[in-house]
């Protein structure tokens, strides 16, 4: 694939190699003709008017919307030329003349592209939301009343928009594939950084993407389902915008914050350095669909990390020291060659106290347990990525993508188990790079490809002591993982109007390699693997997309050859795959749909089930596995029916889902009261899940008001074992309900939000073990403004976990001072000092109780600085 590459690149310096000499320069400036913004990526081409196919010049306008453009010498001067400017959105611009008469104004101004349905509404009575076509326009000063301080703080505003609590962002109920600033992915999967630290007043415009290309050759030509977010600055917006925040508080609480975002014509660029004990995490990231599912093909810690689950936010439960710093840079060296960076540096020092009481159900006997830790975890990682992006020409490309990592984590912890107190250390390492390049040719307006190649090697090193106090009784652990993939794909793409086509051919290897040795006491000899598996294939993806009238298809397969080979246990399997699924859609109206979707998926088995002795992964748990190369095959169904009237603002999402799962790892549970055994095996049956779920939400303008309710019943039936071999089945329901509402009185200066969420969890196994845990929360928000200049805001949090109850007050006090252009905000976290917290669960097994230590009442004066 390499030297074909070479010999496009070569061909595309040979043909631009007889370019030496022009008789005429045209340049212009494009503009928006609504707006009077420039138009940035536009295309500029002239073909000859008697063969419009071959394209004589071509350029692109800049972030200024300036573009220069060069004739040949070569054309017969008396050959009718024809100048044409596309882009994105707009109107199609052409002019026409000979080589020596084409002209063009210094300002073209570009005209919207409007929907060209009759029923679809392109603006509202509130003219606060457009629709041209794909996209959706929220003009920002429609949608704020003075509370709003960053661009996240808006989104939870918008009609149609979602952000989960770690501040991943969905529109209509999907992820978003990109968080674009000016029309430029500066984040890719790290946006969480910049929506929680942006100012809203920078912001003029959002835009909600629809059927988004990450790739734009393959713009209306590639079936795409992905969503977008794109920011559209003001005017007056400096070309750098910076924002520094400096807070001291009591119980030496400290929150310092500083982020620079910058606009320039040929550079994008935000950095961000955070200073914080206060609880807060800045290195979240937001993975799409895709990203999600491609994470159960990558090897990760076996080793336990300790994990602190809970419903409360960070601010209350990380009792943390931590440094984040980041670096997300785009670089337009020419018009033909694009660069980015992105560079992230974090480490934490966390502290937590935790209290445990679980009752075990196991083989008709009840086994009670309790445990206490004291840990400290000091994680540190250093993460980056390069992108080169060398457009050919006019209809091809080649992009270069490279990834690292380094992440570390440490954890010393004093441990109590039954009485039987332990110290435990745990150190985990990983380093992962990938390289993957992409080339791209766009062969007419409807039909396109892509060559792919991948390569992606992980390597991981774990460590784990477990000591028992006063007694010479030790547990070592040691695993060193490894993981080596390499993949080609050549994909095609044909967009026939109503009917479009992908399939792709491709070929991959990948190798999994783990050693382990534990040395414990308690074991006759010494627990070693040495476990290599090594897969490799070729496979055929399609996809159709078909549209008759209001009816539409999407199907899509894939047909593979898997080998497997597991030499130590001496399994190795061939098999032939066929992975389809099917969805149906039904247009009711523009407004409104019916989808059916339903798919079948075989997967191969996870590689940490498939060595064989034993691994201590916490200080009392030990795991194996019975190595099986038996596929594990997915069944999902599902029927929704969605309707969205944007300009109303309202939405009704409802729909119910089955999918049922088998020939996967079940465990064999061994519980004492000082050890924990989990033997994984291939189970026969599967486990089953039923949902049904109801999504509703509307926006009322005069009231700058948002309702919303959500809610999800889910029935699982869930396979456990107590004895080897065998099975049992445990009922598990589970029903939650969230209701929101916000509010805005007395002309914009008094406003609440109010939120509600109860969630059950009942369940029942097949020798009568019943437990039911449950948990109601009610989260208040007022926000006061008495002036433009002061602000406050009240939070309320009750909780009740089923046998307690739990009461949080926050406050925050915002002054704006004009003269010497400061911000001071004086913050209150955790005025009734709750200082401990308990969250209840159950499963199949078990029911347990956790409580933890909560960061203690503080009160913080910050100062922010605009600059």
């Amino acid at each position: 694939m390499l030297a074909y590459l070479k010999l496009i690149i070569i061909g595309a310096v040979i043909s631009c190699s007889f370019s030496f000499s022009y008789s005429q320069t045209l340049s212009g400036t494009l503009k928006n003709s609504w707006t009077n913004k420039p138009v940035e990526g536009a295309s500029v081409i002239i073909t000859s008017t008697d063969n419009p196919e071959i394209i004589l010049a071509y350029s692109y306008s800049n972030a200024s919307g300036f573009f220069k453009i060069e004739i040949l010498s070569g054309p017969d001067p008396d050959v009718p030329l024809k100048l044409t400017v596309n882009a994105m959105g707009y109107e199609k611009y052409e002019n026409q003349g000979t080589i020596n008469s084409l002209k063009i104004p210094d300002i073209v101004f570009l005209q919207e592209a409007e929907n060209v349905l009759p029923e679809i509404k392109i603006i509202d009575k509130n003219k606060a939301i457009r629709i041209k076509n794909d996209t959706t326009f929220f003009k920002v000063s429609k949608f704020t009343d003075g509370t709003e301080k960053t661009v996240e703080d808006l989104l939870r505003k918008l009609p149609g928009i979602d952000i989960d609590d770690d501040g991943t962002i969905k529109y209509k109920k999907k992820r978003i594939s990109a968080f674009l600033i000016e029309g430029d992915d500066l984040f890719k999967n790290d946006y969480i950084k910049a929506s929680r630290n942006i100012n809203i007043s920078i912001i003029e415009e959002i835009q909600a993407l629809e059927k988004f290309s990450e790739n734009p050759l393959l713009k209306d030509i590639e079936n795409s389902d992905k969503v977008a977010i794109n920011l559209k600055l003001t005017n007056d917006a400096s070309a750098i915008y910076s924002n520094l925040e400096l807070g001291l508080g009591t119980n030496n609480r400290h929150h310092n914050n500083l982020d620079v975002l910058e606009i320039a014509q040929n550079t994008k660029a935000f950095g961000l350095v955070n200073v914080n004990n206060t609880g807060i995490k800045n290195n979240q990231k937001a993975l799409s669909f895709e990203e999600t599912n491609a994470l159960t093909t990558k090897p990760n810690y076996i080793i336990s990390l300790p994990n602190y689950g809970s419903l409360l936010k960070g601010n209350r439960t990380n009792r943390n020291k931590a440094l984040y710093s980041s670096v997300n840079t785009i670089l337009n060296i020419s018009e033909t060659i694009n660069t980015k960076f992105n560079f992230s540096y974090f480490k934490d020092l966390l502290k937590q106290n935790t209290n445990s009481k679980s009752n075990f159900f196991a083989a008709g006997k009840e086994i009670k347990l309790e445990s206490s830790q004291q840990a400290f975890q000091k994680p540190k990682s250093f993460e980056g990525d390069f992108n080169l992006r060398v457009n050919l020409n006019l209809n091809s490309k080649i992009e270069v993508l490279s990834q690292f990592g380094n992440d570390q984590h440490e954890v010393v912890s004093n441990v109590l188990n039954n009485g039987v107190a332990q110290q435990l250390a745990i150190e985990n390492k990983k380093f992962n790079s990938s390289t993957n390049i992409n080339y791209t040719q766009k062969l007419s307006e409807k039909k396109a490809f892509t060559l792919n190649l991948k390569v992606q090697n992980n390597a991981i090193d774990e460590f784990l002591k477990s000591e028992i106090d006063n007694s010479s009784n030790y547990q070592l652990q040691d695993i060193s993982t490894s993981y080596d993939l390499k993949e080609f794909e050549a994909k095609f793409y044909q967009n026939s109007g109503k009917d479009k086509l992908t399939y792709s051919l491709g070929a991959f290897y990948e190798n999994n390699e783990m050693q382990s040795e534990l040395k414990d006491e308690s074991l006759s000899n010494k627990s070693i693997n040495n476990t290599s598996l090594d897969r490799s294939g070729l496979y055929v993806k399609g996809s159709y997309f078909k549209k008759l009238n209001d009816f539409s298809i999407n199907l899509k397969g894939t047909l593979s050859y898997l080998n497997q080979s597991l030499p130590q246990v001496q399994l190795e399997k061939q098999n032939f795959l066929f992975n389809p699924s099917l969805n149906l859609k039904y247009d009711l109206n523009n407004s409104s749909s019916l989808n059916v979707a339903s798919g079948f998926k075989n997967n191969s088995q996870p590689f940490s089930n498939l060595f064989t002795y034993p691994v201590l992964i916490s200080f009392r748990t030990l795991i194996s596995n019975k190595p099986d190369l038996t596929l594990s095959k997915t069944f999902k169904y599902g029927a929704n029916y969605w309707y969205t009237d944007t300009y109303n603002n309202f939405s009704i999402n409802t729909g119910i889902t089955i999918d049922e799962i088998r020939d996967n790892f079940i465990a064999t549970q061994n519980i004492s009261q000082n050890q924990s055994r989990l033997d994984y095996f291939v189970a026969e049956n599967s486990d089953k899940n039923n949902q049904v779920y109801l999504n509703l939400s509307k926006y009322i303008f005069p009231l700058r008001s948002k309702f919303s309710i959500n809610t999800q019943y889910k029935n699982s039936q869930i396979r456990s074992s107590f004895t080897p071999g065998e099975f049992q089945y445990s009922n598990v329901d589970q029903f939650k309900i969230d209701f929101e509402i916000s509010n805005g009185f007395f002309k914009k200066t008094l406003f609440i939000d109010n939120s509600l969420t109860y969630r059950a969890s009942k369940l029942k196994t097949a020798s009568g073990v019943r437990n039911t845990v449950s948990n109601f929360t009610n989260n208040l928000e007022i926000k006061y403004l008495f002036s433009e200049k002061l602000k406050s805001r009240l939070n309320y949090n009750y909780i009740n976990n089923g046998s307690n109850d739990f009461n949080f007050l926050d406050f925050q006090i915002d002054y704006k001072s004009q003269k010497l252009k400061v911000d001071f905000s004086l913050i209150g976290n955790n005025l009734l000092n709750i200082s401990s917290y308990q969250i209840n669960f159950n499963d199949e097994a078990s029911e347990t109780a956790m409580s933890y230590q909560l960061i203690k009442r503080y009160f913080i004066l910050q100062a922010s600085f605009k600059f």
